[in-house]
Parts: structure tokens; C-alpha cells; sequence
């Protein structure tokens, strides 16, 4: 025995949302039943358009308002997080710690499979990491002085991806430009290119550090790569020639 469907009045109230009349019907995309909706004013003044049944069912209470509210108060007491934004200092303290602790990250092979590890007062809550580091600067981010050191006070700074790049020691890759021996970002910033892209470059089409900046050299900031097998050629005559 099927019961009739008793329409939701005007005057009606569910939380915050009072009735104020009927709206146009949706159609469910899957089987083209019609979804019947209302037209809601909400305490704090504002309108919207809600599913009957969501009102019933109490899954809709405000037009967008309390959950506003309740984002706000969830930040806790740093105020660097809600449910769906992070703060870049936050999410620089979530991404220490997952290079040391998850092996699922591609990080983890520099990190934690090295034996990189995070203290215990920085592992034990985010507002430690924040009063000891305080927030991040632009432009910069989360390095270890000692590059072979934990994450730890006293060996931490926010630093510049150029400062990083030097401070990697037997991990950072040297080149050579008109006959003198550069790192990488020294060598883009002589090159006038971005300090990523000789290594994105070289990385995804499979050249060595030499060949992808001695194609900068000669074609300039913005050359694409034409394919795997121009950029080796140039890269090798290029090496011949001692650009």
C-alpha cells in the first residue's frame, strides 16, 4: 500500500530554515524521478532552495550558515586549520612529517628511508612546530640546516628554494656553464629560467643535468624540449663543443 506524499507547508520550520513556499521539482539524473524541493528563508537572512526529504531527515539546517560557524570554531586554537583548508605553515608541518613517516610519499626514499626523523615535541602537536618556527615567510620553506640532521629546533629555517638547493650537499647536482662549475639554481639563475625546470626537463625525457642546461644556454628561458632524442643529440654536441 503506497502513502500519498504530504507536501511540506509554508510556515513550517526545520532548524533554521522556515518554509516560505514551493519550488520547481529536480529530476534525479539516474531515473528521471522528479525530487520535490522548497523555497527556505533562513535565520540569519539569507534564501534557498532545499530538497524536501533533506529537510525531513534534518541533513539540511541552515542555507550554508552554520556550517560556516562551525569551519571557524574547528580551527582550534592556531586558527591554521578548518575542514577544508590547511594553512601553508600547516600543511609545510603535515608534509615533514609524512616524507619521515609514510613510505607511500616519493619522498620517503630521502627522508625517512635515510633515517630522517622528526622530535618528539614537533611530532606531539602542531602548535609546538608553530611556536618554535613561527609562520612562513612567502617566498620560503621548511629546510634543515644540516641536511644529514632530523627536523628539530635549532636545525630548521625557512629558507629559499636557492639557499635549499645549495645546502643539499652530495645530493645537489653541479653543471657546467661557459667552463665554470655551478648547481643547479645557480646555473638558472645565470640562465635567467626557473629554479625547477632544468631538473623537471631533464627528468621527463630521461637527459642528464648537462644536457638540459646546455640547451638553455644555447636556446634560451621558454625553449620547449622537441623530443627525447633532439634534446640527447644537441645535449651531446653541446658537450663536444664545451658550451
Amino acid at each position: 500500500m503506497s502513502t500519498a506524499r504530504r507536501p511540506i507547508q509554508p510556515g513550517e520550520v526545520f532548524e533554521r530554515l522556515t518554509v516560505i513556499g514551493q519550488a520547481d521539482p529536480k529530476l534525479r539524473k539516474k531515473n528521471g524521478h522528479k525530487i520535490y524541493c522548497v523555497s527556505c528563508r533562513c535565520s540569519c537572512g539569507g534564501e534557498t532552495v532545499v530538497e524536501e526529504n533533506k529537510l525531513r531527515c534534518g541533513n539540511t539546517k541552515s542555507c550554508g550558515c552554520l556550517a560556516r560557524e562551525q569551519g571557524s570554531q574547528w580551527k582550534g586554537t592556531h586558527g591554521h586549520r578548518s575542514r577544508t583548508q590547511y594553512s601553508r605553515t600547516y600543511n609545510c608541518w603535515s608534509g615533514m612529517k609524512q616524507r619521515c613517516y609514510n613510505p607511500k610519499t616519493k619522498e620517503f626514499r630521502l627522508y625517512g628511508a635515510r633515517g630522517i626523523t622528526v622530535c618528539e615535541r614537533w611530532m606531539a602537536s602542531f602548535e609546538n612546530f608553530l611556536a618554535d618556527m613561527g609562520e612562513v615567510p612567502a617566498g620560503l620553506s621548511l629546510d634543515r640546516i644540516r641536511s644529514e640532521g632530523n627536523y628539530e629546533p635549532g636545525n630548521c629555517r625557512w629558507a629559499d628554494w636557492d639557499t635549499q638547493e645549495r645546502n643539499r650537499g652530495s645530493f645537489n647536482r653541479r653543471v657546467v656553464i661557459k667552463g665554470i662549475n655551478l648547481t643547479v639554481a645557480e646555473a638558472s639563475r645565470e640562465l635567467g629560467i626557473s629554479g625547477s625546470c632544468i631538473g623537471n626537463r631533464a627528468k621527463r625525457l630521461g637527459v642528464s643535468y648537462q644536457e638540459a642546461t646546455n640547451f638553455y644556454a644555447v636556446n634560451g628561458p621558454g625553449a620547449p624540449w622537441r623530443n627525447k632524442r633532439a634534446a640527447r643529440e644537441q645535449g651531446s654536441a653541446l658537450n663536444r663543443t664545451g658550451v
